[in-house]
């Protein structure tokens, strides 16, 4: 192994079961023992676990990349996400781990980097695999969720929304797989639209003032904007969820203020509801499961679908 002697900082720690025995990548893969890291699997070189000491595994348990090859680790897991979600021998709190360190980049990337950071085929089969292995799995809320129930995040608040949706879409009986990849795509891009308001607004520590609150209602106008134009998704039920996920029955949401509110809509505004309100922020400490449903209960049903809610509160209570 080449000897390495660099700063810590370049590199980043990637799971050592997402590298495929005997495959080619190509990226360069790192191990770290004694405060160096070594060159472990050259760029378009087959990577062999083998090669890896039980010793290493047990003891390190992760494999590094260079930062400047990250996009090119995460591109080789999504077109591997199949593969891990449906491999029986690795656990789902492993799978979870991959499903949420994937999601977090590709939305960290719009905000940082822009909308030409993702494309439309990423996000569909992101969204399609996800949806499709929940449903075909009979995962179980308790399974998925838990990871979900941490510090908000916008890069991270997109997936809760999406697992929360999905999971709610199946438990109400929505068993098409078209309706469940429209309501996962709507429900992991409900937010994109954010990406075209200032962060000074976004990660704002207090309550926004009138002129902010009216550009932060405008993020559901943005979002359709860029999912139809520079995503060129042209889904009705996606681009519905995008426009109405904080539309209310009582006529009192937004962007429109309009009442007559779709189904799918309403999930995911129920969901993007319960994480924002279980969830630690810079203004607001997280309440925790039972406080929120009642709260939401109590002060939000009739705005957005009494029965839903006390549905989607059953569903949780099945955890």
């Amino acid at each position: 192994m080449e000897d390495v002697v660099v700063s810590v900082e370049e590199y980043l720690p990637i799971r050592i079961d997402t590298i495929n025995d005997n495959e080619k990548i190509d990226f360069e893969l790192y191990t770290f023992e004694k405060e160096r890291y070594y060159l472990f699997c050259t760029a378009f070189s087959n990577f062999r676990k083998q090669d890896l000491s039980s010793t290493y595994i047990n003891r390190v348990g992760h494999l590094y990349v260079k930062k400047s090859d990250w996009k090119l680790y995460r591109k080789y897991v999504e077109s591997n996400l199949s593969i891990y979600l449906s491999n029986k021998n690795m656990g789902i709190s492993s799978k979870v781990d991959i499903i949420y360190d994937i999601s977090t980049s590709m939305i960290k990337d719009v905000f940082t980097e822009g909308i030409s950071s993702i494309t439309k085929e990423q996000v569909e089969n992101f969204s399609g695999t996800m949806t499709d292995f929940i449903f075909d799995e009979s995962v179980k809320i308790n399974e998925i969720v838990r990871f979900a129930e941490h510090d908000f995040y916008t890069y991270n608040h997109s997936l809760h929304v999406f697992i929360y949706s999905i999971m709610f879409a199946v438990f109400l009986g929505i068993k098409d797989k078209q309706d469940l990849h429209a309501i996962g795509e709507g429900a992991f891009l409900h937010d994109i639209g954010k990406s075209n308001i200032g962060l000074e607004i976004i990660n704002k520590p207090g309550p926004l003032n009138p002129q902010e609150w009216n550009e932060m209602q405008n993020h559901p106008l943005y979002g359709v904007k860029i999912v139809r134009d520079n995503l060129s998704m042209n889904d009705e039920a996606t681009l519905s969820i995008i426009m109405n996920h904080h539309e209310r029955l009582d006529g009192k949401g937004y962007p429109r203020g309009v009442s007559k509110i779709e189904l799918f809509d309403r999930i995911v505004g129920i969901a993007d509801t319960y994480d924002a309100i279980t969830s630690n922020r810079s203004y607001q400490m997280a309440r925790n499961p039972f406080e929120a449903l009642r709260y939401m209960i109590q002060t939000q049903s009739k705005r957005l679908d009494d029965e839903l809610m006390r549905k989607f509160a059953i569903m949780l209570g099945s955890r």
